[in-house]
């Protein structure tokens, strides 16, 4: 695994190891395959279930598969046909002004925290 991705004692880490593994893999010749008989167990801890830990997670997400898509030199323009016109430096003021979002508006709040780590990995990962 790559150690600049996924869990870290920092708790803005970027989520994705296992796909830039995959990708990886597959890029030396290897595929992978899905194993219905597999399991997985997942802990999850009662501070996961709150709202505070989901929108981080959202913007760990977002800053996860954006530094994939900037290493590998796509995915921005891919995000909303509307943002095609713009640099990156105008979508990330465009996202700064923002508003605040109220509380009752949970998945608006989700997809910008997403939106936002997605800008900031893409950046730092077409930098790289």
């Amino acid at each position: 695994f790559d150690e600049s991705i996924g869990p870290a004692p920092n708790r803005n880490y970027r989520m994705g190891s296992e796909t830039e593994l995959l990708n990886r893999l597959e890029a030396e010749g290897h595929q992978a395959w899905f194993e219905p008989a597999a399991e997985v167990e997942h802990q999850i801890r009662p501070h996961q279930m709150t709202k505070k830990f989901v929108f981080a997670r959202a913007k760990r997400h977002g800053l996860g598969k954006g530094e994939l898509a900037g290493r590998q030199g796509r995915g921005m323009l891919a995000l909303w046909p509307f943002f095609w016109r713009l640099t990156l430096s105008e979508i990330k003021s465009l996202i700064a002004k923002l508003p605040p979002l109220q509380h009752r508006h949970s998945r608006a709040i989700y997809n910008r925290n997403w939106l936002r780590g997605y800008v900031q990995g893409y950046v730092s990962g077409a930098r790289s």
